[in-house]
């Protein structure tokens, strides 16, 4: 008004500028007809807590117009910064790929999306928000510490089931001798079951007997109190149970992990082959386990 007063006509061509350029730039944003296309891929989608993960947002403009400039953002859930990218036009059937890294501190279960897209004038004078519907979910296990190798013939067992199960301890000789295969020692041939069967025999080895043991994990919520956020008791002794779980079936002992209140949470049976699968839904169970009164 005092430019108009003053006849300052230069004054009020900026003042009318001014005020006319955030509604030309809300307009043209409110009318754009935004098209994209988002795939993401993260890999790997399972990991133990610590370790590093790669996501790659792959962004498609399919539209037969160039996309104004976008601020995209990628949300984390439960915690974490969410990464964010500034990103130019994109030209018709143009892709882009937006790479980032995680390392997830602790174990759970992490969400990873929905990709937010805002829609940015050329004078940045205000941005209108899109948002996909995408979310990809990303598995934590329990951080597992090396622990020394564990012999279940030696230090788990004892008595019959450290002498093992071998059949020559019956005291027959054909009960525990086999036929000579190409590569057996000569010290192992036994002679008397030899000259017997006229047929070279040697000594079976010893097959110990697997051992099993059986872990309690105590789930209170009264045993695990919370006053300290960085002293975090039941996440070591999570992290405590899965270690031991490890470090024991790669010996092949068999185990059974269970709660103060006998719920079972899970099992790896004996066996160095079979143990494998059994294992990860262990660490997996134990991902996503929280304290409670049962």
């Amino acid at each position: 008004m005092s430019s108009i007063a003053l006849g300052e006509q230069d004054l009020v061509r900026a003042g009318v500028l001014l005020v006319v350029l955030p509604l030309a730039a809300t307009a043209v944003l409110a009318g754009t007809q935004l098209r994209l296309d988002c795939t993401r891929t993260v890999t790997p989608r399972r990991i133990a807590a610590g370790g590093l993960v790669r996501v790659d947002a792959e962004l498609l403009n399919p539209g037969r117009r160039a996309t104004p400039v976008l601020l995209v953002e990628d949300v984390l859930r439960p915690e974490g910064s969410s990464p964010e990218f500034a990103l130019d036009r994109l030209q018709p059937g143009e892709r882009r790929v937006l790479s980032y890294t995680l390392r997830p501190p602790h174990r759970g279960e992490y969400e990873l999306g929905p990709l937010s897209v805002r829609l940015c004038d050329p004078f940045g004078f205000c941005e209108l928000p899109r948002t996909f519907t995408t979310i990809d979910r990303l598995l934590v296990t329990p951080e597992i510490v090396t622990l020394p190798r564990v012999d279940p013939t030696g230090r788990w067992t004892s008595g019959s089931a450290a002498r093992g199960s071998g059949a020559g301890s019956s005291g027959e000789d054909d009960l525990g001798t086999r036929p000579y295969r190409l590569g057996d020692e000569l010290r192992r041939v036994h002679w008397r079951t030899t000259a017997r069967i006229g047929e070279l025999s040697v000594r079976r080895e010893e097959q110990p007997r697997q051992g099993s043991v059986l872990l309690v994990l105590d789930v209170r919520p009264a045993s695990w109190p919370t006053s300290h956020a960085d002293d975090d008791g039941f996440e070591t002794a999570v992290s405590v149970a899965a270690s031991i779980a490890s470090a024991l079936a790669a010996s092949g002992t068999g185990i059974r992990l269970v709660t103060l209140h006998g719920e079972q949470i899970a099992a790896v049976t004996a066996g160095r082959w079979s143990s494998a699968t059994e294992l990860s839904r262990l660490l997996d169970r134990l991902a996503t386990l929280e304290p409670t009164d049962g």
